[in-house]
């Protein structure tokens, strides 16, 4: 019988072991010293604003995010202003967990919840020396249980989100590595969970598309990026709150939902309408659809748009571009033909449709679908 290593493969969390680390900061997110006014200060390295920084030490990743994102800086850094990605989990704890968290150096001092203190460290002495060994906590009160945001711990813990996830350029060529974003601001840890949950409570999922869309590997796409707004932040003054606020710049992290895979999803939902109601759908359109253009939806069995502004010659279908409205018009004309000649038992003579504009084509099929319904209605 085989178990689950307590404290290890237990845990039920998302190991991305840093393999691609997007980042909001230039260089570290750590503490260093900075220069302001020809004073030191405790600080971080300078912010990126609009763009988001990846890093990675997978050549195979390089390479495949150089194509998607253009080359790398000196250092073998990515910037981009919006990164493509899928989500892992469909449990909002999983895929974005989320602590107080306080540090030293580079290990873990204290991690809690508000509530509870969920783990500490604690210093051990063996036959090498001290070393350090993070316990899980039972039932230990946080001393900042039911204490406003604003207080600062005794332990010096700040908030932490760790958004968990695939980038899409790397899942669509099989290369189920993952990424991960650490975000540290009460602003942009309180936004990305309400998102994600907001996502859910909307689509159902925020992982497997209900719905196929190869062009997503049938996942739901999100884009991650950042976008400035105006937060209020207590005034200081000689390191106490004078009770005042004031407004100052912010670059917030911004979620969203890829917006060509939500208009293929109303396209799809509009199809399932059409068939719960009985209605007639085209076989173009169901093709259409399988191939991810959401367009076709606007082709009805029944009708033929001659809402049309151009009136050139267009490609022929068999040209290796997506199929254009006039041909999805001439595989519905044909389509047409084929129920004429099943109800009259005569051949019908169609006109070469390929040399006919977009209106023409509209217009032919107007008439051929009113002369159907005509025999029809017999």
């Amino acid at each position: 019988m085989t178990m689950a290593i307590a404290g290890l493969t237990n845990k039920q969390e998302f190991n991305s072991l840093g393999r691609v680390e997007v980042k909001v900061f230039k260089g570290t997110r750590k503490q260093v010293k900075v220069t302001k006014d020809n004073k030191e200060y405790e600080g971080y390295g300078e912010d990126l604003g609009s763009k988001l920084r990846i890093t990675t030490e997978n050549k195979t990743v390089q390479s495949v995010l150089k194509t998607a994102y253009g080359a790398p800086d000196n250092n073998g850094d990515f910037f981009t202003e919006s990164l493509r990605i899928y989500l892992p989990f469909d449990e909002v704890e999983q895929t974005f967990a989320t602590s107080m968290s306080a540090y030293k150096g580079s290990g873990l001092e204290v991690k809690c919840n508000r509530v509870n203190i969920l783990q500490k460290c604690e210093m051990l002495t063996d036959s090498k020396g001290q070393y350090r060994n993070i316990v899980d906590c039972e039932n230990t009160p946080c001393p900042m249980r039911d204490k406003s945001l604003s207080m600062k711990c005794q332990y010096g813990c700040n908030a932490e989100g760790n958004l968990v996830f695939y980038v899409k350029e790397l899942l669509d060529r099989d290369l189920m590595i993952a990424g991960r974003i650490s975000l540290h601001s009460l602003e942009d840890v309180s936004y990305v969970d309400g998102k994600l949950r907001e996502f859910i409570e909307e689509l159902g999922t925020i992982t497997n598309s209900p719905f196929p869309c190869f062009q997503y590997r049938h996942k739901v796409p999100f884009i991650l990026s950042r976008t400035q707004v105006k937060i209020k932040s207590p005034l200081m003054d000689k390191g106490l709150r004078t009770g005042k606020k004031a407004d100052r710049p912010f670059w917030a992290i911004s979620l969203q939902v890829d917006p060509a895979y939500m208009e293929l999803r109303r396209a799809w939902l509009e199809l399932e309408e059409r068939t719960r109601r009985q209605l007639p759908v085209s076989e173009s359109v169901i093709r259409g659809l399988l191939r991810g253009d959401a367009s076709v939806i606007n082709y009805v069995d029944d009708a033929i748009d001659v809402e049309v502004v151009e009136t050139k010659i267009l490609p022929h279908k068999d040209s290796r571009i997506l199929p254009s409205r006039a041909d999805r018009m001439r595989d519905r004309i044909n389509e047409l033909v084929a129920q004429y000649e099943e109800l009259t038992g005569v051949a019908y003579n169609l006109p070469d449709l390929d040399a006919m504009t977009e209106q023409a084509i509209a217009e032919f099929g107007k008439a051929l679908k009113s002369d159907l319904d005509a025999i029809r209605n017999i």
